[in-house]
């Protein structure tokens, strides 16, 4: 494993735990984000980035 690939993961993981207390936040994505410092664009596509790789791990059917 090179040093992108583990800095990548670590990226995807940061990002999964992200979503994950946006969610369990009960708060709308907007507003958490705003809470967060975290540009509300950048989520939505992280979190379309990682419904792909779930799609593609197996990890979930697509719809």
């Amino acid at each position: 494993m090179d040093i992108q690939s583990i800095n990548d993961d670590i990226k995807t993981r940061q990002w999964v735990e992200r979503i994950k207390a946006c969610r369990e936040s009960g708060l709308p994505v907007r507003k958490w984000c705003k809470q967060n410092n975290i540009c509300e664009q950048t989520y939505y596509c992280w979190l379309k980035k990682l419904r792909k790789m779930a799609i593609e791990t197996g990890a979930v059917q697509a719809p």
